[in-house]
């Protein structure tokens, strides 16, 4: 017998053939946006954590509306799994990574969920890594094969692809790897749990 009490779901869902994706595009290189403290290297943010409903949130205030549901089926999924309510979208924003630049570590406090979606990305050039929350406590456990196992793995890389969406909790760290590619948007949202 064999317990794995307090597992961590990330999920991804695929949006390939959103009908507005160059009009998302060209909308986010046409928003101002400014640096942002997470991101390393050249690249800039809209992030806005003011939590109202509409202020700070990009894809409401620019009537991206079938792509806003279809980020609600895929929390509605998410949460159903994980086996909370489901709570609303307080805010969403995108980031613009230039080459050479990099997101880093860094979590969104009183996000029940996040998410990410890749509506511009080269496969394999900037891949998303989780960092586990048990890592302070497990400071004894430092001579690990090099194996990787879930059970003393620090990091879990995933290899995003372009189109996809990213649902993880918003309490648990991420970064980027550096950028290898010319350019690479992002649009990441947080699901406010008071929003029910």
């Amino acid at each position: 017998m064999k317990y794995e009490p307090f597992p961590i779901l990330i999920k991804e869902y695929n949006l390939t053939g959103y009908p507005q994706k160059q009009q998302l595009i060209n909308k986010v290189r046409s928003s101002p946006s400014s640096s942002h403290p997470s991101i390393q290297g050249k690249g800039s943010s809209n992030h806005n954590t003011n939590l109202n409903q509409t202020s700070g949130n990009f894809i409401l205030q620019n009537s991206f509306n079938s792509l806003l549901n279809a980020f609600n089926n895929s929390i509605k999924d998410y949460s159903q799994e994980v086996g909370i309510k489901q709570g609303k979208i307080s805010n969403t924003w995108f980031n613009i990574q230039e080459s050479n630049s990099k997101l880093h570590e860094h979590h969104h406090p009183g996000a029940a969920i996040s998410g990410a979606y890749y509506p511009l990305l080269e496969y394999n050039t900037c891949n998303l890594v989780f960092h586990s929350p048990l890592s302070i406590y497990r400071s004894n456990w430092h001579q690990k094969t090099n194996d990787y196992s879930p059970y003393s793995g620090e990091d879990f890389t995933i290899s995003i692809k372009p189109d996809h969406l990213y649902i993880f909790p918003g309490w648990l760290n991420h970064s980027t790897e550096r950028n290898k590619a010319k350019q690479r948007i992002v649009i990441s949202f947080n699901v406010d749990p008071w929003f029910i």
